[in-house]
């Protein structure tokens, strides 16, 4: 089972414009709305998951109007925690590479020796904790397959 997930499954996606999250909903919400229809029961769902259906969908194109692009994580139980580190380090590397706007050389303070603000430190600090990490977690339970070095 751990090789066809593997196979079938990426951890991540490449980016993906938003639209796609809207699309699938769209989708989906249309195939129940052709769908026949059932009586509707005290949940106000007509049992084939319309209104589910509708909330992903207000939900979905709510999120359009604040993000432009996703990425599709594999749910394997470590996805919450595969998505927030993705996209930790996605922050990282984008404040590397387009900087925080600031010109730091006009700053009176610069001897300040606070790294709190440093994308790079930062980004070290923790490739090298997840680095370290893989050993660890999996004596406390993890499968080594569902993290994927």
């Amino acid at each position: 089972i751990e090789n066809e997930i593997k196979s079938s499954q990426s951890l991540t996606s490449t980016l993906l414009p938003i639209e796609v999250l809207v699309r699938q909903y769209t989708t989906a919400t249309n195939k129940n709305n052709n769908t026949s229809t059932s009586t509707v029961n005290n949940n106000n769902n007509d049992g084939n998951g319309h209104n589910e259906q509708q909330g992903f969908l207000r939900s979905a194109s709510f999120l359009s109007k604040k993000y432009n692009s996703l990425r599709k994580i594999r749910g394997d139980g470590n996805c919450y925690y595969r998505a927030f580190l993705y996209s930790l380090c996605e922050h990282l590397l984008r404040s590397l590479v387009v900087g925080n706007g600031d010109d730091s050389s006009n700053n009176e303070n610069n001897n300040n020796d606070d790294d709190g603000d440093d994308p790079l430190k930062e980004f070290n600090r923790l490739k090298k904790f997840v680095s370290q990490s893989l050993k660890w977690v999996c004596q406390y339970g993890f499968d080594e397959y569902t993290i994927d070095m």
